[in-house]
């Protein structure tokens, strides 16, 4: 028997399948001179070492699991299927089988940051759906019960509820379109109510031409929602002046009232 095959008969058992499945490990570490006998430190010490890989194959595997767990629930929550050959490896293939290096566990790391921002980005677009569509709902006066029609992909964020949301989306703005000079004499009233806040001159008023247009077209809704977001911002940036004006207009009223009793 020569020195090195003794010296290996000495070892733990697992030392290969360890060194498949972490390379990196192996690579530059100094293992035994073949050409002589291993010193019983040199043992201890690659004893040691193989017992550390041990503790780091455990630690890396009940890493890899976890974040398996999460990148399969990712996948459900966008409705979507391994595209690429690791992908499958990680979500359908054994676990055992998995190679545990450190290449593999970084890239496990990015596929999982990469859909958890995919996953974001669906929350935030299903809740921008969300909110056009209660608007929509609130514009076009839709009632309560029509409302509770769909009021199971009011919540969630998956691809199906994102697709949902889309098509309850589409459907009233068909509605919307047809109903656009309701909506725009609507959002006269509106308009009216917040120059009467701001205190418009006449001449303020007959500055915004579009209110007297006749012929109701999306891009007429349009002008007279960019004015209306216009003067709301302008009233909240000036709303305690307004409110000290109306009460000293209110006040100065009663007084003219109490000026005229005999």
């Amino acid at each position: 028997v020569s020195c090195d095959e003794w010296a290996f008969s000495l070892l733990p058992l697992d030392v290969d399948l360890l060194s498949m499945e972490l390379p990196e490990f192996f690579r530059d570490y100094f293992l035994i001179d073949s050409a002589s006998v291993p010193s019983l430190e040199e043992l201890n010490q690659f004893r040691q070492h193989v017992a550390t890989l041990r503790e780091t194959k455990a630690s890396r595997r009940a890493e890899f699991v976890s974040i398996k767990r999460q990148i399969i629930l990712c996948m459900e929550e966008l409705d979507r299927t391994p595209d690429t050959s690791f992908e499958r490896d990680v979500v359908c293939e054994d676990e055992d089988a998995f190679c545990l290096s450190l290449e593999n566990i970084a890239t496990l790391q990015k596929l999982l940051r990469q859909l958890e921002m995919q996953k974001l980005q669906n929350e935030a677009v299903c809740e921008a759906l969300r909110t056009q569509i209660r608007e929509l709902w609130d514009r076009l006066q839709i009632p309560e019960e029509e409302r509770e029609t769909v009021a199971t992909i009011m919540s969630g964020s998956k691809a199906k509820a994102r697709k949902a949301l889309q098509l309850e989306v589409d459907r009233l703005e068909e509605r919307k379109m047809q109903n656009l000079k309701k909506l725009i004499e609507a959002t006269r009233v509106k308009l009216v109510q917040y120059w009467d806040q701001c205190f418009y001159s006449q001449e303020q008023r007959q500055a915004f031409a579009p209110f007297h247009a006749e012929e109701y077209t999306e891009n007429l809704l349009q002008l007279h929602d960019a004015e209306i977001v216009q003067l709301r911002n302008y009233y909240e940036a000036h709303r305690e002046l307004f409110e000290d004006v109306r009460k000293w207009e209110e006040s100065w009223r009663l007084f003219l009232e109490f000026e005229v009793l005999p």
